[in-house]
Order: C-alpha cells, then sequence, then structure tokens
C-alpha cells in the first residue's frame, strides 16, 4: 500500500498543477481598445479570449483559433462582424506593428469572400466584362482599423455626441458601446463613408496633378 506521506505529496503536487492550469484558463481573456461596437447596422464583437475564437472558428468554419497566441500577445486582433440580430456575417483579423494597426484578412463563412462584389455586363460590342465594387462590409472593417488606430472614443461616440442628449439614448447603450437610431445611423455612416472616397479621389487628383506640374 502507498503510504499516506506519499499520497499527500501526490495531492499537493495535482492540486498545484490544477491551480496553474485554472489560473491559465482565467487569463486566456485579453484586453482590447473597442468593446461591442455598432458601425450603421452592423455589430462589432471583439474577440477576447480563446474560448470566444473557438465558438467563432466552429460558427464560421475557419482557422481564428490559431491566432490565439498572438492576440493574447495583442499583436493580432480579431473581430466578429454581426447582423444586429446576432447573426455572424464575417471574422475580421488585424495586425499590429509598434503599436499602429492594419487590416490584414476579412472572410465570411468558409473563408468565402465578402469585402467584393463581381458584376457582370456587356459593353457597347456586346463583349463580356467583369467588374468588382467594395461591399459595406469592406468599408466596416476598414472603420475597425481606425477605431483601433485613433485617440479618442469610436466614430459613433462622435456622431452620437453631437446631435444626441443623454436623455435619447436608446436602451442598446447597456449591450453596445453607444448607439443612436436606426435612420440617424445610416444616413450618418453613408455620409462618412461618401466623404472619406471624396477625400481619397481629390489627394489621388492632386498627387497626379502636381506630378503633371513637375
Amino acid at each position: 500500500m502507498i503510504s499516506h506521506a506519499i499520497v499527500n505529496e501526490f495531492n499537493t503536487i495535482f492540486a498545484g498543477e490544477l491551480s496553474e492550469t485554472s489560473t491559465k484558463r482565467r487569463s486566456e481573456k485579453w484586453k482590447c481598445k473597442l468593446t461591442d461596437t455598432l458601425i450603421g447596422e452592423y455589430l462589432i464583437t471583439p474577440l477576447t479570449s480563446a474560448k470566444m475564437l473557438k465558438s467563432e472558428g466552429y460558427w464560421m468554419d475557419n482557422c481564428c483559433h490559431d491566432y490565439t497566441r498572438q492576440c493574447e500577445k495583442l499583436e493580432y486582433c480579431i473581430f466578429s462582424i454581426r447582423k444586429r440580430t446576432g447573426e455572424r456575417l464575417a471574422t475580421l483579423g488585424i495586425s499590429n506593428d509598434r503599436g499602429s494597426w492594419s487590416f490584414d484578412q476579412c472572410y465570411g463563412p468558409s473563408n468565402s469572400e465578402v469585402l467584393e462584389e463581381i458584376y457582370e455586363y456587356l459593353d457597347e460590342d456586346e463583349a463580356l466584362q467583369f467588374e468588382s465594387n467594395p461591399t459595406e462590409l469592406y468599408y466596416v472593417a476598414h472603420e475597425v482599423v481606425r477605431l483601433m488606430n485613433s485617440k479618442g472614443n469610436n466614430l459613433i461616440h462622435e456622431l452620437a455626441s453631437k446631435r444626441m442628449t443623454q436623455k435619447h439614448m436608446p436602451k442598446e447603450i447597456g449591450i453596445c458601446h453607444l448607439s443612436f437610431p436606426r435612420r440617424m445611423a445610416d444616413l450618418e455612416m453613408k455620409n462618412y463613408f461618401w466623404q472619406l472616397e471624396k477625400d481619397r479621389s481629390n489627394t489621388h487628383l492632386n498627387h497626379v496633378n502636381s506630378k503633371r506640374d513637375q
């Protein structure tokens, strides 16, 4: 028979191992600058634990769980892009390079394409042509990157704070970081993206003109 001293020694060892495992599991949750955030009609949920990554990987049929270690070190950040109802639409991954976040990848279920829409049409010669245009998720994904790099609060907070008083804020504020009525969200976001594209076009045009002048 095993003596009581040996049994007690084994119990001490196993108890220590269980305690370390339990502590490790608790520490697998990491921080993210963004909390649950509404961007237009889309709910952006940061995945801040191995359990959340595993769940996202299961429901979206992808390998986002493989990025757990990078996420723990804050070298990478993964978001679940969903409808307001909670339906998962895409998984967004962004990478951290010395404190600056940049877009890495964004895919739908089973790594399907969600950032571009391909249109087919016939030209004047009746030849089949293809044209690709960015989807709303493309702009939403890049807006998440902008928010992660911004020094202040997110865009929704900026817009809402200008146009709404505290008494007008909806009950959704308990779920999301901050939100505002659907029509205002749609209008503000469309205007924002339109202005963003306009600024980019003007910047490109100025660059071309400056080269031409040289």
